[in-house]
């Protein structure tokens, strides 16, 4: 048997795992796991104009939409959220609003806006989250899930 292992968590850039995996002297063995699921994410902002609009159809069929928060590189959150509802209207600025749960808070509705002209979307500010951008990726809904 080895001497060392290595465990790698989800959450810590893979170039820490690099690092960690190098500065071993001993023989090593890697467990399996699910590693850097969230680089495996689109980042453009056109695939947030696409999410938007499934966003749209799926409230407007009447169902629910998990939503997975990133600020991917940075980490500011890493958070599941339910989108339930759009607020009638648009802001003065053209700003789309949502009505979101969020089990961090279950208190009250939390909000999520969507910016046309930014094509990208705007957590609200907590205690867990400093507030602004954020992607968000579909959870449920898709094929395979």
């Amino acid at each position: 048997m080895p001497s060392s292992s290595v465990v790698h968590s989800c959450s810590s850039p893979r170039n820490d795992f690099s690092s960690s995996v190098a500065s071993l002297n001993a023989p090593w063995v890697v467990l399996p796991a699910a590693i850097e699921i969230s680089l495996s994410f689109v980042h453009s902002r056109e695939y947030q104009v696409k999410t938007h609009a499934n966003l749209d159809a799926a409230l407007a069929r009447g169902d629910l939409f998990v939503a997975y928060l990133s600020t991917f590189p940075k980490l500011e959150i890493n958070h599941a959220i339910l989108i339930y509802g759009r607020k009638p209207g648009r802001s003065k600025n053209g700003l789309t609003g949502y009505f979101v749960y969020d089990p961090n808070h279950p208190e009250a509705p939390r909000e999520l806006m969507w910016s046309p002209g930014e094509r990208a979307f705007a957590y609200q500010k907590d205690i867990d989250f400093v507030g602004g951008f954020v992607r968000i990726y579909q959870c449920y809904g898709k094929p395979l899930q």
